[in-house]
């Protein structure tokens, strides 16, 4: 236990300096990269507060703890997808990383507290974020030209996230225990 907590304590440490320092560093940027830089950085607060939310299960906040953690993490995903729009200057209004987070709430308040199901949950939340992480994809793909080789190479991470969701999902599924 000791392991994990100290493990939680530096990813969200690391977490919050990087995020910080990102969000000091798009002062000196030009504002259409500034604002998506911004919402970058808020995306990885919000990953790091899924991980607080996460180490807070540990003293008897199960089901609050994991339904928030939830939607911390489809927001941050969802944030993600918004900054890269924002990037290759499309629209990229909040409302629909309010819709995912609802979508998220949704999953989360339906599985874990209406109906005990942790397995469906597992996976409706991968195939939502493999969804999410599939669009992110696409906005990459037309951005590639913009930024050739960090382009490719955010494709390449964010389509072995996609393939790692939707093997989640499919795992989780099948109702084996994911060692």
């Amino acid at each position: 236990m000791r392991e994990q907590m100290m493990l939680l304590l530096t990813n969200v440490l690391l977490g919050l300096l990087i995020n910080f320092s990102l969000i000091l560093a798009a002062r000196s940027y030009p504002d259409a990269l500034r604002r998506s830089m911004q919402i970058w950085a808020g995306a990885g607060m919000w990953i790091v507060a899924a991980w607080m939310l996460l180490g807070l299960r540990v003293v008897g906040l199960s089901a609050l703890a994991t339904i928030s953690a939830i939607v911390a993490f489809g927001t941050s995903v969802a944030e993600y997808n918004r900054g890269m729009r924002l990037f290759i200057g499309k629209s990229a209004p909040l409302s629909s990383t309010v819709l995912v987070s609802a979508m998220f709430l949704a999953v989360g308040v339906c599985f874990s507290l209406i109906v005990r199901m942790d397995d469906v949950r597992g996976a409706l939340v991968a195939l939502l974020t493999a969804v999410i992480f599939a669009k992110l994809a696409q906005e990459i793909w037309t951005a590639r030209a913009i930024a050739p080789i960090s382009g490719t190479l955010m494709l390449v991470v964010v389509l072995a996230l996609l393939l790692m969701q939707l093997i989640r999902s499919v795992h989780s599924l099948t109702f084996l225990p994911i060692a």
